[in-house]
């Protein structure tokens, strides 16, 4: 019994290995990234299981000791292709899993104890200042990815990063019991039925993990993104003297005039760069001006106009139930999600869209009395 919960995490990766390979020709990516994840996790749960069955061998010793080192340079390209970048100088993670090999290799061949102690520690090191900072960094650059689809985009893209929220959790918790486990040394659990503990947690934490990333699909959109903002940036630097009429001619009345009086926020799918032509100026000073001048982000900008356009329909006496006026709204104000519709209005009301509704037509039944 022993033996089968320690082969659990050995047994969860190759299942999500195998999940990740057979998608492997239409996935983005990330996802190709995370095959590559679970097939160096499935190695090292490998060597793990052998280890703690009694199996010690050099060549087992150096395969364990380099994909330990590969877990979380793999997973740090992953979160890296998920916020649309590619992987540059990070590439240099790999490092310490190559020189590992080879000085492992090099003090077995020679018999240099010494020289394999010291490597040892120094790639406890490494794994323990690979966990840190990917633990650190991979959330600040999801939020990073986050901040830019608001500032880009008025459909809420953002939306569909939450179950990384899931994900980030996670990876706390599994970066957490790597540290600790690194710490102790897997030598401290051989021979001991407290193994099955840590094994069996893993192996949920290893299989939650593949299930968020199999079910995190981010639209194409999110992957054009990095693209946008380095548009964004050429156009920051083209033609600086009219960059600095825009910041002249852009009048908080022009921006609401356009708003109001062509309502482009009623499309689901308006962008910073739209407004930024109907406004002749470009995405970067506008979002500047949106975030100094506003204080909001894009997104939040856009869905105050369409809650104000949403009260207009929720009060109209024409749509005799609640339900028939949300539903009017949501289909005629640009919200792309319920949720953000109902997040949104208590956030620029203070009130339900429910409530709302209710408060105004209670007033105007007084006024009318």
């Amino acid at each position: 019994m022993l033996r089968l919960v320690i082969s659990l995490p050995m047994l969860t990766t190759l299942f999500w290995l195998l999940w990740f390979m057979l998608s492997y020709r239409q996935s983005d990516s990330a996802r190709r990234m995370m095959t590559y994840f679970f097939l160096a996790s499935f190695v090292l749960y490998t060597m793990h299981y052998l280890y703690f069955s009694g199996t010690v061998h050099p060549v087992l010793e150096t395969v364990y000791g380099v994909c330990n080192l590969l877990v979380y340079p793999l997973f740090w390209f992953y979160i890296i292709r998920l916020a649309g970048k590619k992987p540059g100088k990070e590439y240099w993670w790999l490092l310490p899993a190559v020189v590992l090999a080879v000085f492992y290799t090099l003090s077995y061949v020679f018999d240099w104890k010494e020289g394999h102690r010291a490597m040892y520690i120094t790639a406890r090191l490494c794994f323990a200042a690979e966990v840190v900072y990917t633990a650190i960094c991979g959330p600040r650059l999801l939020n990073q990815l986050r901040e830019s689809l608001d500032d880009q985009y008025s459909d809420d893209r953002s939306y569909s990063l939450r179950p990384l929220v899931m994900l980030v959790v996670l990876f706390a918790i599994i970066s957490i019991l790597a540290i600790l486990s690194n710490l102790i040394g897997r030598e401290w659990f051989a021979g001991k039925s407290l193994v099955a503990v840590p094994a069996a947690l893993m192996s949920v934490l290893l299989y939650l993990l593949g299930y968020v990333t199999s079910r995190l699909s981010l639209p194409e959109s999110v992957y054009q993104l990095t693209e946008d903002v380095e548009e964004t940036g050429d156009d920051a630097n083209h033609n600086n003297s009219e960059r600095g009429q825009f910041s002249v001619l852009l009048r908080r009345e022009d921006v609401e005039r356009v708003m109001t009086e062509t309502k482009p926020f009623t499309n689901p799918n308006f962008t910073l760069t739209e407004l930024a032509g109907m406004l002749y100026t470009n995405r970067t000073y506008l979002s500047s001006y949106l975030r100094t001048e506003m204080n909001m982000n894009f997104a939040s900008f856009v869905n105050m106009y369409r809650v104000d356009e949403a009260k207009k329909i929720l009060t109209d006496r024409r749509y005799k139930t609640f339900k028939e006026a949300v539903s009017v709204a949501l289909a005629k104000t640009g919200f792309s999600f319920e949720s953000t519709f109902y997040r949104s209005f208590k956030q620029f009301t203070g009130m339900t869209p429910a409530e709302w509704r209710r408060k105004q037509l209670e007033d105007e039944e007084t006024t009318e009395e």
